[in-house]
């Protein structure tokens, strides 16, 4: 997806200066939108837009898209800006790379910050989702439903195992449950998946 910045009418400077702007992701342009999609940018501002995971994960399809067969190849393809961006992300998976833009206990310091936000992150999803989908259920289909889902949310939370998601949209998973609805797993879907809460 595109990250949109609103457009307020006012050139955008920085946060300090221009203060905190609407952002958005969007499949189509946005009409009185600037498209400001690009790795850094996403760094920047797509916690505004979405969450950090959402983010991070928009800055890996980015960095996919990059020419190159190998890891190493896109990444040589990269600004300096940029490869500090993805590997404080840990979004490049060879910590040689990383260590080429960052020490050893930088790298360290930023695997520590980003498991905590992508904890935190996936946390505030799955909380979010439980309400939202709580409230369109009776209340012995949500004990079902949090009970049957609360080792694989776990592991979403903890590990980002994506268990939880694949039962979500599985014909012998939620889709089999007598309280199934489209609408609550198009609400799992942009909450949990997307990031869009």
């Amino acid at each position: 997806m595109n990250l949109y910045r609103k457009d307020i009418g006012v050139p955008f400077i920085n946060e300090t200066i221009s203060g905190v702007y609407p952002y958005q992701y969007s499949d189509i342009p946005l009409i009185d939108w600037f498209d400001i999609t690009s790795i850094v940018d996403n760094d920047l501002y797509g916690g505004y837009a979405a969450d950090y995971v959402r983010a991070t994960k928009e800055m890996a399809i980015l960095f996919e898209a990059l020419p190159g067969e190998t890891e190493a190849d896109k990444w040589a393809q990269c600004t300096l800006d940029e490869m500090r961006c993805l590997a404080k992300r840990m979004i490049i998976n060879d910590k040689v790379l990383r260590l080429q833009v960052y020490t050893k206990p930088q790298d360290e310091n930023n695997f520590s910050i980003h498991a905590d936000e992508s904890i935190t992150c996936r946390q505030n999803r799955v909380d979010s989702a439980k309400i939202h989908m709580g409230y369109l259920l009776t209340v012995p289909d949500r004990v079902d439903l949090f009970t049957t889902v609360a080792l694989m949310l776990e592991s979403f939370i903890n590990v980002n195992d994506h268990s939880i998601i694949t039962w979500m949209h599985s014909e012998t998973g939620f889709l089999a449950k007598p309280y199934y609805t489209a609408d609550l797993e198009n609400c799992f879907e942009q909450i949990v998946e997307n990031g869009i809460y």
